[in-house]
This record gives structure tokens, C-alpha cells and sequence, in this order.
């Protein structure tokens, strides 16, 4: 295999707040991400097949394949499907945005809206509401003008442990590890070097929230391979107390050509 090492190190809490934002799992796109005022996180994501089927757009160049105002109406008939109580429901701001990262890190060339909307007339947000804050929905739309079921995570860091001397929390210990592909692409261009990935180790064993802090390759997929193979790691949880927890690590793979098979 191409795997010259793999390290396992605990992250520290200082360095928390210098890491970004969890990005999609491979196969997987990240439209939109916002944080809510109880802290959670909204997120928006899409398959690739999905993705490749949307209509492109490069802004200056064209007319935009899908108008503000039917992006309106397809978020209102998606709540009102949703919501057939609520008699109505009201724009209040529309933006046209770029897509989030993937699994890569990087930004894909996707356009969106995101539409808010609250009930018509006064009326109050119905508690089946997607995802509703402060009276308000945002809702997704693509240049298609179809809509992006959305879905909320806990805050990044929420109920998750640290493992070091004084801490009292038992680090995961790894029992499945499987090396990452080396693909064909990065091969011929004889690339080398590390990815480094924090990963939160839930208390099932899995790394959850998988995101790439130390860039090798996000051109020809050793970032993305990196990723794929920590998402199949296997762990002992950690515990606290005897109990398993969540605890924040870092993955460290490399990658060199000269020990492939």
C-alpha cells in the first residue's frame, strides 16, 4: 500500500477554534451552512449526481436559469406542502449564493437561493415547521428549482472531550484502521506528503465531522481518499468516567509513492 504512517494525536483546545468548518463526506456537496442563535447548525447538502444535473451559471455571462421570483414560489408551494394550515407565507429577503465546500475542501462552481419566508398574515410558525427560528424559514432553492431538504447538527464541539494529562478522558483506541487509496491521478504525478484530519469519534466508535486541516491534494483526490478512509476507521470510544464519550482527535496520514505495492 502507499500508507508510509499513520498517527493518531489528540487535539487541543486552543487549537479548536482555529479549524473550519466541518465539510460534506465524500460523494456528498455542501450547498449551505448557517448557525442559529441556540448555536446548531442548519445545513443543506446534495448528492454529486444531483449536482451535475444542475443547469450551470457563471455570473455576467448570461442569463441565470432560474429568476428570483420563481425561486420564491417554488420555496413558498414547498412550505405550503409542507404546512397546508398556514394559509400563506411571505418573502422576506432572497439572496442568490455559491455553494458551500465538499468533501475536498473546495468550493464547487453551484449556484443557489436562499429564500426567508414567515406565515402570512401574523400567523404563527406551525412547530412542524422545517427547521423554523424567530418566526422565520429559510429554504433552499436550486437553479432547477427544486428545493434542498435541510437539516440541523448540534454545535460543532457540543458535549465532545479532549484527551490529555489532567483531562480524566480515556483517548478512543483505534481497532479498525484502513489505509487510504492512492489514486491514479496523484500516482503519475508522484505527489507525497501528509493529510492531517481532525474527526470527532462519536460513542459508537465512528469519526463523525470529518475535516481536512492539513491539506496534501485536493486536485487529484489524496485529500478526498484521506477522508474516505477515516470515515471506515473503527474505535473503542473514549470514555469519561468510565462512560463512552465524544472526543475530538486528529487523523495524520501519508502518503508516499516509493512504498506502494
Amino acid at each position: 500500500m502507499f500508507l508510509t504512517s499513520v498517527v493518531l494525536t489528540f487535539a487541543a483546545l486552543a487549537a479548536a477554534s482555529q479549524i473550519q468548518p466541518p465539510v460534506a463526506a465524500p460523494g456528498v456537496v455542501r450547498v449551505h451552512t448557517l448557525v442559529r442563535q441556540d448555536g446548531k447548525q442548519q445545513i443543506w447538502e446534495i448528492d454529486r449526481p444531483r449536482l451535475a444535473a444542475l443547469p450551470s451559471w457563471t455570473p455576467n455571462k448570461g442569463a441565470i436559469p432560474l429568476i428570483a421570483s420563481r425561486a420564491v414560489a417554488a420555496a413558498q408551494t414547498w412550505l405550503s406542502r409542507h404546512h397546508p394550515d398556514v394559509k400563506g407565507w411571505n418573502e422576506i429577503q432572497t439572496a442568490t449564493l455559491r455553494f458551500g465546500v465538499d468533501a475536498r475542501g473546495a468550493a464547487p462552481n453551484g449556484w443557489f437561493y436562499a429564500v426567508q419566508l414567515e406565515p402570512a398574515n401574523g400567523e404563527p410558525v406551525p412547530p412542524s415547521a422545517a427547521l423554523a427560528e424567530a418566526g422565520r424559514v429559510w429554504v433552499v432553492v436550486l437553479f432547477d428549482g427544486s428545493v434542498v431538504e435541510p437539516k440541523l447538527a448540534e454545535p460543532p464541539g457540543a458535549n465532545v472531550f479532549t484527551a490529555g494529562p489532567g483531562t480524566g478522558i480515556v483517548a478512543p483506541r483505534v481497532i479498525v484502521g484502513p489505509a487510504p487509496r492512492y489514486t491514479p491521478e496523484a500516482l503519475r504525478a508522484r505527489i507525497e506528503g501528509t493529510v492531517i484530519m481532525r474527526c470527532i469519534v462519536n460513542t459508537n466508535g465512528i469519526c463523525e465531522d470529518v475535516t481536512v486541516i492539513q491539506s496534501l491534494d485536493n486536485v487529484y483526490g489524496l485529500d478526498e481518499e484521506a477522508v474516505k478512509a477515516a470515515l471506515q476507521w473503527r474505535f473503542a470510544p473514549g470514555t469519561r468516567n468510565g462512560q463512552p464519550v465524544k472526543v475530538e482527535i486528529n487523523i495524520q496520514l501519508s502518503f508516499n509513492v516509493r512504498d506502494r505495492k
